[in-house]
């Protein structure tokens, strides 16, 4: 399981449309049918249920999206506190002064 592969899940979970998320993710139809497909194979669950070209989550895929949200929250978070870090933003700062008039 990567990232992309939960990004294109939660597109996916919102939209129930594959053509849609997609579009929302600047990649091909078949890349996001393959994302998908590779989750349910490497888990032994159907995510969708697909029928005709219409599609539905499952219970599998409700539990998989709740905890998507939280996983992608928390790495936007993280994100963001490495990003400040480095610009400085947040950290520590230690001064030193002398005794002595310079």
């Amino acid at each position: 399981m990567t990232l992309d592969q939960l990004r294109v899940f939660l597109a996916v979970a919102e939209h129930l449309h594959f053509s849609r998320a997609a579009e929302e993710l600047y990649i091909t139809q078949p890349a996001v049918s393959a994302a998908i497909q590779c989750l349910e194979a490497e888990y032994g669950v159907k995510l969708f249920h697909r029928i005709g070209r219409r599609i539905e989550i499952t219970d599998a895929g409700k539990l998989l999206q709740v905890e998507t949200q939280k996983i992608l929250h928390q790495v936007a978070l993280t994100e963001r506190g490495l990003r400040e870090l480095n610009d400085l933003q947040r950290g520590e700062l230690n001064l030193g002064c002398s005794l002595t008039i310079g």
